[in-house]
């Protein structure tokens, strides 16, 4: 990443559990190939959960974040429906520890339909039993965080909604559109049992905040992490339906809860 941004807006005050920056060349399903920046070893590859057209791959003709001479580089580019064709795909992360306690995710995105249901921008859920941070899930142009073994308590503050998915399930409002990048972020806070949504556009202003409480006890799910899609493990991985339509950059996983402004530019 030239010049440091980090992409995320908190790099800077926070060393991340796990950092995804996609800067490599090119991915073509090595083991290891895909970097996690931290050295901490959450290391992941390019795969295709179906079918036969090629793994995911980076590209850096239009980076997620460019200030004055500071810019994000290359990025992901996952399912496509054009030169070169790609459904099913994503990026396995092997190791990835379990986060029983409060942690944040965020990451750049750019959907070329946005409104495509359940696109997977991280998820652990191969056996139907752990949580997905995704786009499009309610069919609408969304971001949606959800989590199987919690219950939502109360009402939804901020300009989002319940997505009514019978387990937790919190939707930011619409505000995702085509071809242009967002940076999203989840904060899960399991000691006050609170999750919350922050969605800015590329320029650094927030389109949407959305927060509600749970019940339950958080759980971390079973089987394999993955970015961009539902795995080869998972009954969802063979449905193109549960792979991100576009590109995705700068992943990272956070200890701890943190705040707008940390978010902000």
């Amino acid at each position: 990443t030239a010049g440091n941004p980090s992409a995320t807006r908190i790099v800077q005050v926070y060393a991340p559990l796990a950092d995804w920056r996609m800067d490599e060349a090119s991915w073509n399903g090595t083991a290891g190939e895909v970097k996690d920046a931290t050295g901490n070893g959450f290391n992941g590859r390019a795969r295709i959960a179906s079918g036969s057209t090629v793994v995911a791959n980076t590209l850096s003709a239009s980076p997620a974040f460019t200030s004055g001479a500071r810019s994000t580089c290359n990025y992901g580019d996952f399912d496509r429906a054009s030169g070169p064709t790609r459904t099913n795909s994503y990026v396995e992360l092997t190791g990835i520890p379990a986060l029983p306690t409060s942690f944040t995710f965020a990451a750049w995105i750019r959907s070329t339909n946005p409104s495509q249901s359940g696109q997977r921008i991280l998820v652990r859920d191969d056996a139907q039993n752990g949580w997905g941070f995704s786009l499009g899930d309610p069919g609408q142009a969304k971001i949606r965080f959800f989590n199987r073994n919690i219950q939502l308590s109360g009402a939804v503050s901020g300009d989002g909604s319940n997505g009514g998915c019978g387990v937790f399930c919190l939707d930011t409002a619409a505000v995702i559109t085509a071809n242009n990048w967002f940076f999203v972020a989840v904060t899960i806070d399991t000691s006050a049992k609170v999750i919350t949504h922050y969605v800015f556009n590329a320029s650094g202003t927030l389109v949407s905040n959305t927060s509600a409480a749970f019940t339950g006890t958080w759980q971390d799910g079973t089987g394999l992490a993955a970015l961009g899609g539902e795995t080869a493990a998972s009954g969802e991985g063979s449905t193109p339906a549960f792979h991100f339509k576009g590109n995705i950059d700068e992943v990272q996983i956070y200890s701890g809860v943190r705040s707008q402004a940390d978010l902000s530019l």
